[in-house]
């Protein structure tokens, strides 16, 4: 039998080559998935997700002068039309770096997944999130009511689930408040969330 100083040691040594095996593969998939931005017709629905923004920077208001449920979700994405906007200096080239910006936030994701799936099981995380790297939702490369809804959620749960401090679970609101923007039927999930950390709080406190 091995002493479990050597198992220790094995368990240690197969741990780092996955995770610089995630990160070495992920950061290939980056790069290619970057390339791959410049192909492909931007359909309608693509150029609608960027039209609610780009309304709110030239002066349109939520409730007025927009008359569709998927409206609040383009409030997450004012900051980046605006400096998007100042850098191009117009519309130019618009559409090609909303899919960039997509694409690095999501292998952002999909690293944070992989940090904290990896203490569960390091291949499990490892496949987990290269399979989230590579999935777009409704294979559109765009920062929409569907993929950041599922993006905030997701976060919101694995910031839950792992959550260590006050300062994070703070975060985790922030996310899912995110999320309902994007899908406000989330609302629900929400007041949920918010009665249970109430009563923890509450009981913790008082018994």
């Amino acid at each position: 039998m091995k002493p479990a100083s050597t198992i220790k040691n094995n368990s240690s040594t197969v741990a780092k080559c996955s995770e610089l095996a995630f990160f070495l593969l992920s950061i290939a998939l980056l790069i290619f998935l970057i390339w791959r931005c410049q192909f492909g017709f931007a359909q309608k629905d693509e150029c609608f997700y960027l039209t609610i923004p780009y309304c709110i920077c030239q002066g349109d208001k939520l409730m007025i002068h927009e008359w569709h449920e998927t409206q609040l979700s383009g409030l997450l994405l004012v900051p980046f039309m605006k400096a998007l906007l100042f850098v191009l200096d117009g519309t130019e080239g618009i559409i090609l770096a909303f899919r960039i910006l997509y694409t690095v936030i999501w292998w952002l994701a999909s690293v944070f997944l992989f940090c904290h799936l990896k203490h569960l099981s390091i291949w499990g995380a490892l496949l987990a999130s290269i399979c989230f790297l590579l999935f777009a939702p409704l294979g559109i490369i765009a920062l929409s009511f569907y993929s950041m809804g599922l993006l905030l959620f997701l976060l919101t749960c694995i910031l839950i689930t792992f959550s260590h401090g006050r300062v994070r679970l703070f975060l985790a609101g922030f996310l899912l408040a995110g999320a309902v923007l994007c899908n406000p039927y989330l609302v629900f999930l929400w007041l949920a969330f918010s009665l249970v950390a109430f009563i923890r709080e509450f009981c913790s406190r008082f018994y």
